[in-house]
């Protein structure tokens, strides 16, 4: 820079030195032409006094034309300095600052583009960290959060963007955790651990701490975690399920086992007593032969497998043929069943006819088990603007007010001995629920024990015929 200038400069050195040359040829020329000697000193005088102004006036030009195009310079490099502006910087001339203005622009150019990229790679690198599945912490050297995804914030329950500079095991709240970062850092290497967090309800999180080789001030490692809690869940829900099964298999075949033996040892001789053994053989096979078609009827409408069939269905046609199955048992138990859903359009809903008669089956079903004796058992419909709400109402033992979240889980009874007595698999509510989500609905109890249980189904519009 210091060059370029003194070139200008140079210049304009040269100029005026030319300049005052001229003036003193010009002088010299007049003097030798003037005819009378008296007046050359005076004419002399005035020449340098001219040549004076003339330099004066010279000098105070030229610096301020260097002077404001540097000012120009000086300006724009505050505005740089202060933001990158979006306008270039305008020099006036066609020199060495011309040249200075456009390198200046140049290069401010290049610094736009550059912060533009890195800009991008931010917000691009955000976007990632905040779309990973896992959750990411780094730390700097002082175990300091630098850097946090929102991931990792859902999974510690933290508000978002407080967690910045905030110690590691202020934010995590485990010392096993704090530890095993530590010792991946000193290390240099990967470790994992799988810690239960106690302060956000027995959380169960798999953990990965990576130590990064990094200068000072910099990230020097990384906590990568996974919430593994539905994970845990679904594995204790297979392992009790496993552990239902076999028991409620192990149950009918131990009896019938039991039965063979003692038939084999000789009471098939006594008719009486044989025919009692087979009896009840029969019934655990029954019952067995109802657990297994359960199970698949389950499996079935769990796993999506089969489409459903939509067709209109008229739910009071429906119910009444389901009723007649079961004629000879409410005739026994002197039940009366009332159903009083409207006949036509109002009852009218699209749905696959085999899920919604497996539904009532099953609720029709439970009113009749656990219904007292010369109950009722009610059963209704209503057309809402956006929903299809059908209850089943009974005057039956009710459920308890902490059972009444449980009742739809697989093998779950309210009273396990009754229900195996009444021949109950511990299924069927089970499958009334996803044959109801399987249709985008929803299913609720609502009971009072000794008073009787109500369950309400809701269909949404789209499965209600004539929407």
């Amino acid at each position: 820079m210091s060059s370029r200038l003194k070139s200008v400069a140079q210049k304009l050195n040269f100029i005026y030195l030319l300049s005052l040359g001229f003036l003193i040829l010009l002088a010299g020329v007049l003097f030798l032409t003037m005819s009378s000697r008296d007046a050359w000193p005076y004419f002399v005088i005035a020449l340098a006094v001219v040549a004076m102004i003339f330099s004066l006036f010279f000098k105070i030009v030229s610096h301020r034309l260097i002077t404001s195009r540097l000012d120009q310079l000086m300006g724009a490099a505050k505005n740089y300095e202060a933001e990158i502006s979006e306008s270039e910087m305008q020099v006036e001339g066609d020199d060495e600052i011309n040249e200075f203005g456009s390198a200046m622009n140049e290069m401010v150019h290049n610094l736009k583009e550059r912060l533009q990229k890195l800009e991008y790679d931010k917000a691009t690198l955000t976007e990632i960290l905040n779309h990973m599945v896992e959750g990411m912490i780094a730390v700097d050297e002082s175990l300091k959060i630098a850097t946090i995804n929102s991931r990792a914030e859902t999974i510690l329950q933290l508000n978002p963007g407080t967690s910045i500079g905030r110690s590691l095991i202020e934010t995590v709240r485990s010392s096993e955790l704090e530890t095993m970062l530590k010792n991946a850092i000193e290390k240099d290497r990967t470790l994992e651990l799988e810690v239960k967090l106690v302060h956000l309800g027995n959380k169960m999180i798999r953990a990965t701490a990576v130590g990064i080789a990094a200068e000072k001030h910099e990230v020097v490692g990384l906590l990568i975690i996974n919430d593994l809690s539905d994970v845990r869940r679904l594995e204790s829900m297979r392992r009790d399920f496993v552990a239902n099964v076999s028991h409620e298999l192990k149950t009918p075949l131990t009896s019938i086992k039991g039965f063979i033996e003692t038939l084999i040892s000789g009471a098939f001789k006594e008719p009486k007593q044989a025919e009692f053994f087979l009896k009840m053989m029969q019934e655990d096979a029954n019952r067995l032969s109802s657990l297994i078609e359960d199970l698949l009827e389950l499996s079935r409408i769990e796993s999506h497998q089969t489409a459903l069939t939509l067709v209109p269905c008229q739910l009071k046609k429906e119910v009444d043929e389901v009723t007649e199955h079961f004629r000879f048992r409410l005739q026994e138990k002197e039940i009366e069943l009332g159903n009083h859903i409207p006949e036509g359009d109002d009852s009218e809903i699209v749905a696959d006819r085999e899920y919604l008669r497996q539904i009532f089956v099953n609720l029709i079903s439970n009113a009749i088990k656990f219904n007292k004796p010369k109950g009722k058992i009610d059963i209704e419909a209503l057309r809402m603007k956006r929903e299809m709400v059908i209850s089943v109402k009974d005057t039956g033992i009710g459920i308890p007010d902490n059972m009444g979240d449980r009742i739809f889980e697989r093998f779950f009874r309210v009273d396990k001995a009754r229900s195996r007595e009444l021949g109950g698999t511990g299924l069927g509510l089970s499958i009334v629920k996803h044959a109801v989500e399987s249709h985008g609905g929803k299913v609720r109890c609502e009971s009072e024990l000794g008073c009787g249980t109500t369950f309400i189904i809701t269909l949404p519009m789209a499965n209600v015929a004539g929407k």
